[in-house]
């Protein structure tokens, strides 16, 4: 998690998105187009989001684009960590291969929250939306991380994206 300057605004990456309460604002690009997005002061952390950001002359921190920017009061991203679409099952990580990272991944906080890998969010019970492109989702006291849209790159920023819903 990210804080920038004065306005103590709080950022983090969500699966392809930063999560920013910062205010949006507004630039004009060399062709003349305006744009909306947020500051951030990590260059790093801007450029995981969005490839095309950039520092704007006089601008203490990287543009990134409004596409590119979840708020964190949107609701469904609190209820998914979204995936772009769902793919072939052939593509698909094992449920050792994500168990097991999982397993890495959490054994140091010896948390009692349950993870369970499931094939596609119309498998996880209770669960009103099962058309949704989702990566992960919390529901149930439980994480779901899904198979057919989890990437092995994406196993550990779904996670702890679950783990804050």
């Amino acid at each position: 998690m990210g804080r920038a300057g004065a306005s103590q605004a709080v950022f983090r990456v969500v699966g392809e998105k930063l999560e920013a309460d910062a205010p949006i604002a507004k630039v004009t690009t060399k062709a003349g187009k305006e744009l909306e997005g947020v500051y951030v002061a990590d260059r790093d952390m801007a450029m995981a989001v969005d490839k095309f950001t950039w520092r704007p002359q006089g601008q203490a921190g990287y543009f990134v684009r409004i596409k590119h920017v979840i708020r964190p009061n949107d609701k469904q991203a609190a209820a998914f960590s979204k995936a772009s679409n769902e793919r072939p099952e052939s593509e698909w990580l094992s449920v050792a291969a994500i168990t097991q990272r999982v397993n890495d991944l959490l054994e140091p906080f010896k948390t009692t929250i349950p993870v369970v890998v499931v094939d596609r969010v119309s498998n996880i019970p209770g669960l009103a939306d099962g058309t949704a492109m989702a990566a992960g989702a919390t529901t149930n006291d439980r994480i779901y991380l899904i198979r057919a849209c989890l990437r092995a790159n994406e196993i550990d920023v779904t996670l702890f994206h679950e783990f804050s819903a």
